[in-house]
């Protein structure tokens, strides 16, 4: 359970460094202009705000479904 325990901070890092390299291609010449390259970037960026908000989504079911098991 201890990767488990880490895991939503792990994917939040994972978001924001995904974020922060799409901004920095953006802004990079070389980088923009290369269409392959930054299209790969925004896939990296949206898996990595998909993992986080579904395993934000997977915690709150959890709790509501125990809590309902208890009414």
């Amino acid at each position: 359970m201890r990767s488990l325990s880490n895991l939503s901070l792990q994917l939040a890092r994972n978001s924001t460094t995904a974020n922060q390299k799409v901004v920095r291609a953006g802004e990079d010449p070389e980088t923009s202009e290369d269409i392959q390259a930054f299209y790969s970037l925004i896939m990296q960026q949206d898996f990595a705000n998909f993992a986080y908000l579904e395993q934000g989504r997977v915690i709150h079911e959890t709790i509501k479904t125990t809590l309902e098991s208890f009414q």
